[in-house]
Order: structure tokens, then C-alpha cells, then sequence
């Protein structure tokens, strides 16, 4: 499907720089095209996720944007302006900058649903460095129940300089303490976030904060060996992953996925469990993540820790004797139906987000 690109040659001068105006056109002629509604039911005012939209597609929107516009932007300002009204309004100001660049914001801190009266939930992106993995998950969580995610700033992703987990933790920390100063603190991540929320909850003990939950979502203990399947057990695999999906989502599964099966994979790593990867910043960006988290060495963590597991493991690493060993106060493990990579989406993420309500109110009563 063409997106609306009638003005993609605008000269690249602050004198014809599209205001937020032209921009909101232009954002509610193609998300109308994309959702397929007429423009008269877009409503600018609106979440950008009640659309429905699949986060590849919002992710591919976000760079024909970038296209239109004559500058390169970050997909993530989809989170931190998370209407077409706020998007444009903002995309207006850096138009208008004498350089025609985007303004990058201040925080790693975005909201994905702000409004509620329970105590704030805080998780971490995983490798593809952003929070898009947590839009399902978000619209099965309570009304009342405020989401924020942290992700990659846009600083960090255009530096060529070494990620590492402890110092993205700091990083995050510094962001969640001005934005909410004193805790308890509610704090979880998928895959790779989980182990920069462990972090993060160990650098908060430090500062005399209180951690009422830390849930780490299928978080693979770093450094254990893996078993490297078959080829025949590695098209199984996939074909189990295809089964879990729905059906829009199997294509693009199968265009990244399907040179991996052919691949021999490297000794000691399984790729084919690894997590899908939605609305990556880019793939320097995903190289730089698994590197740290390669590198990352766990700590003891004087609270305790709630594990979300899948059920369905092709790893045989021992990843909860592990954990427990980091545990000091104790772990609970809770087994979610799917795999590593369908665990946070449909139709496992409902089983997923039961759990985590749960545990959110067990902690507030505790």
C-alpha cells in the first residue's frame, strides 16, 4: 500500500519547511490510508495506538514521515508524542529549526499510558532498544494502571561508542527519579529489559529506595551456554513460531526469519529463540545491546525477583538456579503459555498480563 507522498520533494530549507499544520495532514491523510478509515474518523486528539496498527506498520509510517520531511527522525517519537496533534506539533518546531534537525528529547522516559490512580509500572525496551514490544501488552493492563517505558535515546543510538547494561541503568534511573523521586518502585523488562531493570533496581537500593516488584520477562541469564538445534529442529521451531502467530504478522516473520534457518548459527547461541523484533531503531543499534548484554555480569540484588518463564524452552541452560544465586530475598517464577518470542503477543500477551496484574496488586498489598 503507497502511502501519501505527494510533497516528498520539498526543498530541504527552513524556508519551506512544512508547518505543524501541513504535518498533520499529511499524518492523518496516511494514518487514515493505513488503517484504512476514512480521514473524517481520525481523531487527532487520540492515542495513536487506539488505531490498532501493527508496530512494523507504525514503524514503516514513521520513515516515510522522515522521507516527506527531508530529515531523519526517531521512530520513538510515536511514544513521546503520542497523538497526531502532539506528533506534528513538535515535528512543526524542529521543522523550523535553521538546520531542518530533529530536537531529540531530554529523556529515555516515555509514556504509554500516562493517565490512572495505582502506583506507576516502569519497563525496560529489550534489544531492539525501543518500547514497542509492550503495545499489546499495554492494552490488556487496568484502566487506572499508569505505563511508562524507557528506550535507547536517540543521543546514544547515534553514537558509534559501546552500550553497556549498567550504564543505560544509571542513565535510567537519573530519568525515573525526576520524573517520580521517591519510591516504591515497580519496575520489569522483556528479554534483555529485564536484566537492565535488575540493574536498575540494585542502583536504586543503593540510593535507600523501596522496590515493591522487579519482574524479569523470560530474562536469559547471561554467559550460560546454548544448545544450537538442528537444521530440522531449527524449521520446527519456526514453524511452532509461525503457529502462535496471527496471521497478518507470519510474513514478516518468515522475511527476517528464514535465512537464519538455512544459516549454521554460531556454537553456544540459539538465534531461533530469540525474541521477535519490532520497530528497531536499527541494526547497529540491536548489535550494540546484544554485545552488552553479552558482557553483562549479574550481581547479587538484596531484594527479590519475580520471573515470567515461557513455557515452551529450546534452551537447556539452567537459567533459574541461576537467578537464584542473584535473588538474595528470594524468587518466584510464573510460567507464561508460548515462547521466548510470542510470550508478548497475541494470543499468549492476555495469560501475560493477568500475571502481571496480579503481582502488581499482591506487591501493593504486601
Amino acid at each position: 500500500m503507497e502511502l501519501n507522498n505527494s510533497h516528498s520533494t520539498l526543498p530541504p530549507t527552513s524556508n519551506n519547511a512544512p508547518s505543524s499544520h501541513d504535518i498533520e495532514n499529511w499524518l492523518v491523510t496516511n494514518f487514515a490510508l493505513v488503517a484504512e478509515l476514512p480521514t473524517a474518523e481520525i481523531d487527532v486528539h487520540a492515542p495513536i495506538t487506539s488505531l490498532g496498527l501493527e508496530s512494523l506498520t507504525l514503524f514503516s509510517l514513521a520513515g516515510d514521515l522522515a522521507n516527506w520531511l527531508g530529515y531523519d527522525i526517531s521512530a520513538t517519537l510515536l511514544w513521546e508524542y503520542p497523538t497526531i496533534h502532539s506528533l506534528a506539533n513538535h515535528l512543526g518546531q524542529s521543522s523550523q529549526d535553521e538546520h531542518g534537525e530533529e530536537v531529540t528529547p531530554p529523556s529515555s522516559l516515555v509514556a504509554i499510558q500516562a493517565q490512572g490512580t495505582l502506583p506507576p509500572l516502569y519497563l525496560v525496551h529489550e534489544v531492539g532498544g525501543t518500547v514497542w514490544c509492550y503495545n499489546a501488552l499495554a492494552g490488556y493492563m487496568d484502566a487506572a494502571q499508569p505505563l511508562y517505558g524507557f528506550q535507547v535515546p536517540t543521543s546514544l543510538q547515534q553514537s558509534d561508542e559501546p552500550l553497556c547494561i549498567r550504564q543505560l541503568a544509571a542513565l535510567y534511573v537519573a530519568d525515573l527519579r525526576q520524573h517520580q523521586p521517591q519510591g516504591p518502585y515497580s519496575l520489569g523488562g522483556f528479554s534483555l529489559g529485564g536484566a537492565i531493570a535488575l540493574e536498575m533496581a540494585r542502583l536504586l537500593r543503593e540510593q535507600d529506595q523501596t522496590i515493591s516488584l522487579l519482574v524479569l520477562m523470560d530474562t536469559y541469564f547471561p554467559g550460560l551456554e546454548r544448545r544450537s538445534p538442528s537444521l530440522p529442529r531449527k524449521a520446527y521451531i519456526h514453524a511452532r513460531h509461525l503457529r502462535d502467530l496471527e496471521k497478518p504478522r507470519r510474513a514478516d516473520y518468515i522475511n527476517e526469519h528464514f535465512q537464519k534457518i538455512l544459516k549454521p548459527i554460531s556454537p553456544g547461541k540459539d538465534t531461533t529463540d530469540e525474541p521477535l523484533q519490532e520497530g528497531w531503531h536499527s541494526s547497529e543499534t540491536v548489535q550494540r545491546l546484544s554485545r552488552a548484554f553479552t558482557d553483562y555480569k549479574p550481581i547479587s540484588y538484596d531484594g527479590s525477583i519475580t520471573l515470567f518463564s515461557a513455557r515452551t524452552q529450546y534452551r537447556v541452560a539452567d537459567d533459574l538456579s541461576a537467578w537464584r544465586k542473584v535473588a538474595v530475598g528470594g524468587l518466584e517464577q510464573h510460567f507464561v503459555p508460548g515462547t521466548h518470542g510470542t510470550i508478548i503477543a497475541e494470543p499468549h500477551v492476555q495469560h501475560l498480563a493477568d500475571l502481571l496484574k496480579r503481582c502488581l496488586n499482591q506487591s501493593a498489598t504486601a
